[in-house]
């Protein structure tokens, strides 16, 4: 039986890797030689979401939760590494926390019934008790080295110029980490004998879109936060890209099928392995379904749906629409450009004064006109599908009253915020004809 290593790139985006590649040369060779998701989603943007949603294999595990720190996933799918162990393998997980003596780690996500997670500030302790789990075959590890994340980075301050150069020395700590276990496996006759997943859980935005309280991820799910890495290394002769649509609830079906393990999940939103299907589609959040907006910090519930080409993300600001892959950052709201019709549809606005530029890009474009309110229709709908899955599950799992999921006139109004600064406009926004969709 093949061996599994699951490694957690911690607030790792794609945006991220390719500014800092000089810094990741052992990761960067690993996924040289792997096939890579290139259209790999996280599907939420906090770690403790994201690690809950690739083990059981569904974006529904928290979703009855209204506090986080209470959250504990609901089993709608069986944890990955609890099937890896009824199937003969040694499950292990090692995390480095550079603050473990003040702040441990929390586990919830891994029963102990699996394991006892192993967790230490000691990067040496932490490749010590690495190499013993490699030891044990076959053997199904998960690698969590918590030094990238900005706090934990904090241990390079004294040296560091800035907080670039902070993040960087952090970067190449976690790469040398990652050499140093392939070499162990090298070492022992195990690599060619291992299937090694890499992925990231979100990315940081760095005050991109406000201030938020500071937070830099945790945030809505704009794609510079949740367009992440995803590559599976297996005995590097399946190097390649796919350029798919995939999501972090797809990487345990995945898993599983390449270890040749059978599996049957009855519940009907898991996710489905990237070895025979292409999705469409996919989704991503930052908060629990049940999860209030957090006023304090500015931050919105909200949920996203992106296709080959756009996301459309609703929280109780209203819709945004993106085109991603022009402007990974979400800055500019397509929606502005337009107003919603009763039907569901988009109708494209006159904007006085508009130069050349945006005049032959949109507005002369018929086809691309017609896209924009296409797709805007199509993922209108996906997402109207998946609030009310959500609203559907949580009046099972919830006595009534307790519920307080996106309300019904979520996908009905455009979000307004910052569109005069948009449009350099001084005064208020010019009337227009508005609609509530119900």
């Amino acid at each position: 039986m093949k061996n599994l290593l699951i490694l957690h790139l911690e607030s790792i985006s794609q945006l991220t890797l390719a500014i800092h590649r000089q810094h990741f040369p052992n990761l960067d060779r690993l996924l040289s030689e792997s096939l890579r998701y290139e259209n790999y989603f996280s599907s939420a943007t906090s770690t403790r979401m994201v690690q809950t949603h690739l083990f059981h294999g569904n974006d529904f595990e928290l979703d009855q939760f209204a506090t986080y720190s209470d959250a504990v996933a609901a089993g709608n799918c069986e944890h990955l590494f609890a099937i890896l162990k009824a199937h003969g393998y040694r499950p292990g997980l090692a995390c480095l926390n550079m603050y473990h003596n003040q702040v441990p780690a929390k586990f919830s996500v891994w029963p102990r019934s699996i394991s006892t997670p192993f967790c230490s500030a000691d990067p040496e302790a932490v490749m010590a008790e690495l190499d013993r789990m490699i030891d044990e075959r076959p053997f199904a590890v998960f690698f969590w080295n918590l030094i990238t994340h900005i706090e934990h980075s904090g241990v390079y301050a004294h040296q560091a110029s800035s907080l670039t150069h902070r993040l960087q020395n952090a970067y190449r700590k976690a790469d040398e980490m990652i050499g140093e276990l392939l070499q162990r496996l090298q070492d022992k006759g195990a690599l060619a004998d291992t299937l090694i997943v890499v992925y990231g859980d979100h990315g940081d935005d760095f005050w991109g879109h406000g201030f938020k309280g500071g937070m830099v991820h945790g945030l809505e799910p704009y794609a510079n936060m949740v367009w992440t890495p995803l590559a599976i290394w297996s005995g590097g002769n399946n190097g390649g890209i796919d350029n798919r649509l995939a999501s972090t609830i797809d990487i345990r079906a995945t898993c599983l099928d390449m270890l040749g393990i059978e599996h049957h999940d009855h519940f009907p939103f898991a996710g489905k392995s990237l070895l025979t299907n292409g999705q469409s589609h996919i989704y991503s959040q930052n908060f629990m379904a049940n999860q209030p907006d957090s006023p304090q910090l500015n931050i919105a519930r909200a949920i996203a749906v992106y296709n080959d080409t756009y996301c459309l993300l609703v929280s109780s600001r209203g819709l945004e629409m993106f085109a991603y892959r022009l402007d990974p950052m979400n800055r500019c709201n397509l929606l502005h450009f337009h107003e919603l019709t009763p039907d569901g549809g988009l109708r494209l606005l006159e904007i006085p004064g508009a130069r050349s530029h945006y005049l032959s890009a949109i507005p002369e474009g018929e086809a691309i006109s017609n896209s924009i309110s296409r797709n805007f229709t199509e993922l209108r709908g996906k997402l109207s599908e998946r609030i009310i899955a959500k609203r559907t599950y949580l009046n099972e799992k919830l006595p009534g009253g307790q519920i307080s999921t996106w309300p019904p006139d979520i996908l009905s109004r455009i979000e307004k915020t910052g569109w005069n600064v948009f449009f350099n406009v001084q005064t208020s926004a010019p009337t227009r004809p508005s609609y509530r969709l119900y």
